[in-house]
């Protein structure tokens, strides 16, 4: 006798809400209202004859038989939707989505990309910037990449690289008269981003004892913070990955002093449930390759 499947949706906002535990993030997955999913739970409940949740505080938790369900479950719907994917006529002319930070983008892999497009002219590439901790799942997203801790819900995240932290300003800053000690940026503004350390740890670790930084400029993108530093604004303190071309190429100086490791990493993250497409993973490689090339100058 052959066994009777629950409608599609049903099976869909279970997925999700076992993956998030909650039925308000199920429903922004799925783009529904929270009520449509409570009753997409009750229905497949019904149907199959079995608690699969229970609410709890303001989330749900799966009993015995979700725990049993959720994982076949969510390999079921990734593997259909691979195949349906696979089946469409156009399934290899499908560019590989990226969704990428705004400012590694336009400091890092752009200025690099076009050597990918000519090594791979047979892959199309789209690329999302965007600063979300982004959803994979079912999202048309082939892979990311992000700067953080490294532990994001429902991805696989490999570290790709780390970085430190330079002093840096325009050779052409102060018309070429440029500080030569750690002590001496303390008379110049001094330009941050709002997401790195402060700059009291780079005099700390200078030996500068007592430094008391004046309020600066601070950018909430790293990328803004380059282009100040570049325009002249003052002595900057920068991220290497995203200053690597302008340091390489003479745009801007690196200052003595210490290099601090950054408390963040970059990685590659792509999704638990979902293959990567060959294609993702010849980008991916080509991405190390890169790395790998990267010798950052004193």
């Amino acid at each position: 006798m052959t066994t009777r499947i629950p409608p599609l949706p049903a099976l869909r906002a279970f997925e999700s809400v076992a993956r998030h535990g909650s039925l308000r993030l199920a429903a922004e997955e799925l783009h529904v209202t929270h009520g449509a999913v409570s009753h997409q739970i009750k229905f497949l409940q019904q149907a199959l004859g079995v608690e699969l949740v229970v609410r709890r505080g303001r989330g749900v938790v799966l009993t015995p038989a979700g725990q049993r369900l959720a994982p076949a479950l969510g390999d079921a719907l990734s593997r259909l939707a691979q195949v349906i994917e696979a089946a469409q006529p156009d399934a290899q002319d499908k560019p590989l989505r990226i969704s990428v930070l705004p400012s590694f983008a336009a400091k890092w892999l752009l200025p690099r990309l076009s050597a990918f497009m000519a090594e791979h002219p047979d892959i199309a590439l789209t690329l999302d910037a965007n600063m979300s901790v982004v959803n994979l799942h079912n999202t048309g997203i082939d892979l990311a990449f992000r700067y953080g801790p490294g532990q994001w819900p429902g991805v696989q995240a490999e570290r790709l690289m780390g970085e430190e932290m330079l002093a840096v300003c325009s050779p052409s800053y102060r018309k070429g008269k440029l500080p030569t000690r750690p002590r001496d940026l303390l008379r110049h503004p001094l330009l941050r981003d709002e997401s790195t350390r402060a700059w009291h740890d780079w005099f700390r670790a200078a030996g500068v004892s007592g430094a008391v930084p004046k309020p600066s400029m601070a950018y909430s993108d790293a990328g803004l913070l380059l282009q100040a530093v570049l325009a002249g604004q003052g002595v900057a303190l920068v991220r290497s990955v995203l200053a690597h071309d302008d340091i390489a190429a003479g745009r801007l100086v690196v200052l003595p002093g210490p290099r601090l490791p950054a408390a963040y990493a970059y990685y590659v993250v792509t999704d638990l449930r979902d293959t990567l497409p060959p294609k993702g993973q010849v980008f991916v490689d080509w991405v190390r390759a890169q790395v790998r090339a990267m010798a950052l100058p004193g």
